[in-house]
């Protein structure tokens, strides 16, 4: 299993579209999440800062999977707008309560 997390800034009157649109993602979409081989996804939100946490088999596949889904193209022209900067990171592990 894969962790990674995604670092990016809300773009300064996007706060609440942003919410919104994460409160109202389509099912369908949070289904071809999952197929894609994301098991989990959380984001965070501190300000404008945002950090995104999410857990799968292999990132560039479930990437390459969810590129070629029309809902996620539209997703992202829905939400990119509101962000600047970001990239996905591989996290590495130090502790996990036992």
């Amino acid at each position: 299993m894969e962790r990674h997390a995604f670092y990016a800034r809300l773009n300064p009157g996007h706060e609440d579209a942003y919410v919104e649109a994460h409160h109202n993602m389509p099912r369908d979409l949070v289904a071809a999440y999952r197929k894609a081989g994301i098991s989990n996804l959380v984001i965070f939100r501190d300000g404008e800062l945002l950090l995104l946490y999410l857990e799968c088999e292999e990132l560039a596949a479930a990437m390459a999977s969810l590129d070629k889904n029309p809902m996620e193209v539209q997703w992202q022209k829905l939400i990119s707008p509101m962000l600047e900067g970001g990239d996905f990171r591989k996290l590495t592990g130090i502790f996990e309560l036992p």
